[in-house]
């Protein structure tokens, strides 16, 4: 990727993250489609992005496989512990969720930790862990299949408690 195509990425990368975190704090209809799919999506990006970024880097080496593997595993236990503090509500029928105020901070935190772990690597050779945007999208999709479990079943308990078993 050039240099101007990789600042658009990152540019559409941050405008996203804005977007998700406006709407992980507020209140939003259950969407079980939405809730599958988003994982996926972010997945499947980084990992394309990461193939198209291969290019441009060196070859991959250990240090960015142990590295990247780190990281995908501390994000799936993120996104657990952001999952169980989603709260659920239902109005008017209609079942709503919403991640914590905290949850923000722990995002946040997690994310900034990452950014800097990420270029002090670089540093040391873990150039495609550096291919921020890549990677970055596969951390946001790993802590998103780290929060899958405990929104769909905390759904179901929902629905459950209200008479309804369409989640």
């Amino acid at each position: 990727m050039s240099g101007k195509q990789s600042v658009v990425v990152v540019v559409a990368i941050v405008a996203y993250v804005i977007f998700y975190f406006a709407r992980q704090v507020s209140w939003q209809v259950f969407k079980p489609r939405t809730v599958y799919s988003m994982p996926l999506l972010m997945l499947g990006g980084g990992a394309f992005l990461l193939y198209k970024q291969n290019p441009t880097l060196p070859r991959i080496g250990p240090l960015d496989i142990g590295v990247l593997a780190l990281e995908l595993l501390a994000a799936v236990a993120v996104g657990c512990v952001l999952g169980s503090l989603t709260q659920f509500s239902r109005t008017s029928g209609v079942l709503r969720y919403r991640l914590r105020p905290v949850g923000l901070v722990l995002w946040i935190g997690f994310l900034a930790l990452r950014t800097v772990i990420t270029y002090g690597l670089a540093g040391l050779g873990a150039h495609w862990i550096a291919a921020a945007s890549a990677s970055f999208l596969l951390v946001l999709g790993a802590i998103k299949v780290g929060q899958l479990p405990f929104i769909v079943v905390r759904s179901m308990s929902s629905a459950r408690h209200v008479g309804h078993s369409r989640y």
